[in-house]
């Protein structure tokens, strides 16, 4: 699980881009799905691209909200573990979305957990 601040900009250095790239390589050649939410200084769009046919290979990029709205499942010895990522978003990106006022950081991550909670009527939903 990489949450948030996958690289320290939106637009990253080419050196930052390839030792991401090295690393879910690994992960790929080892068989560990790796779930990755972008952060405040990331580009979620720039980040999120490719992220459907990633997911195949089991690197999934929750990028947008409707992405976070369906969970990445992970298979486990115990179980399946389910992932709900929030991509960072501030009050305005909240307020286009929900088409509603959203003024806080704390309005916004309520609105989002809420819209995942409603989305999941089947299963236990934890924030």
């Amino acid at each position: 699980m990489i949450a948030g601040d996958v690289y320290d900009r939106a637009v990253p250095p080419a050196g930052a881009v390839r030792l991401l790239n090295d690393f879910l390589n690994r992960m790929h050649g080892l068989n560990i799905p790796v779930v990755i939410i972008p952060g405040n200084h990331d580009s979620a769009d720039r980040l999120g691209f490719a992220a459907t046919p990633l997911n195949a290979s089991g690197v999934h990029i929750i990028a947008d909200y409707e992405q976070m709205l369906q969970p990445v499942v992970v298979e486990t010895q115990a179980g399946p573990l389910y992932f709900h990522g929030i991509p960072y978003t501030d009050p305005i990106q909240a307020r286009v979305y929900a088409q509603e006022p959203i003024d806080s950081y704390e309005q916004a991550h309520r609105y989002l957990i809420e819209r995942i909670a409603q989305n999941q009527p089947t299963q236990a939903f934890m924030s």
